[in-house]
């Protein structure tokens, strides 16, 4: 058995706060952020399935657990201005 272990995943059908916060944004009912430094760590709905068909096909030792991000770390202000 492999694990993966996603981190915040945007993408197409994405839900919770990041969804949230993109909905807020453009309707224009979310007031600007503070500036915040807090790191989120993302990944795409596209990576979050390649990873799961590497797994699947067991190219990978079994047993192990893998921690799934794009390798950056995010602010929410970054965030936000992605979005705008």
């Amino acid at each position: 058995m492999t694990i993966l272990r996603p981190a915040n995943v945007y993408g197409r059908g994405m839900k919770g706060g990041l969804a949230a916060l993109i909905t807020h944004i453009k309707s224009g009912a979310a007031p600007p952020l503070p500036l915040l430094h807090n790191r989120l760590p993302l990944i795409s709905v596209q990576d979050v399935n390649a990873a799961a068909i590497l797994a699947a096909r067991g190219s990978h030792p079994s047993g192990e657990t893998y921690v799934l991000t794009d390798s950056e770390d995010y602010t929410p202000t970054r965030i936000e201005s992605a979005i705008y």
